[in-house]
């Protein structure tokens, strides 16, 4: 009866010192400013870097360039920027496609109201070089990737398209593959 009362006291240290542990990692990253995971009693960098680069913007016909301070540097294995606008959801296409239903046309970018986009991306090394990121169908946003050179630090990015629209958020994902 003892050893059982035991080993439950032992397991309980065990998550005690578990959600310390979570408890310390959580605080570093809010201090630090960095994102940390913890796995396997380790601190460990994730898998993706986000970045936010706007909110609530008119996306026009004219190039719109951001400035990009502090510069973005390549991290990870793939690179994606994403523009979330409202009524561009496309689960209930996806599910549809899935069962057969229709199929999706995932060369064109069709907002709820029926315009069809097409946004140009592009990224800017401090060299002055110009990268064309390309369009990814996706389910939830509008998203362009590309695998940009690691040895480069990008210090704008300009957006335009054939028709406006309206963005409610515009991030920057650095992910390794495995992970999307």
């Amino acid at each position: 009866m003892l050893s059982k009362a035991r080993e439950k006291v032992k397991n309980l240290k065990d998550k005690i010192f578990l959600f310390a542990l979570y408890l310390v990692g959580t605080v570093y990253s809010r201090i630090s400013g960095k994102n940390y995971v913890i796995n396997n009693f380790e601190l460990k960098k994730p898998d993706l870097i986000s970045r936010q680069i706007a909110k609530d913007l008119n996306i026009s016909t004219d190039w719109t360039i951001f400035s990009l301070q502090p510069p973005i540097e390549i991290k990870k294995s793939e690179q994606h920027l994403r523009i979330f606008t409202e009524g561009y959801e496309k689960y209930a296409e996806l599910e549809e496609h899935a069962k057969g239903i229709r199929k999706i046309d995932s060369t064109k970018i069709i907002l709820a109201d029926g315009t069809i986009i097409n946004p140009k991306v592009q990224i800017i090394d401090e060299a002055g070089k110009s990268y064309d990121l390309k369009f990814m169908w996706t389910p939830y946003a509008i998203v362009f990737k590309e695998q940009l050179p690691k040895d480069k630090k990008y210090v704008k990015l300009k957006i335009n398209s054939n028709k406006p629209f309206k963005a409610y958020l515009i991030n920057w994902l650095d992910i390794n593959e495995r992970i999307i």
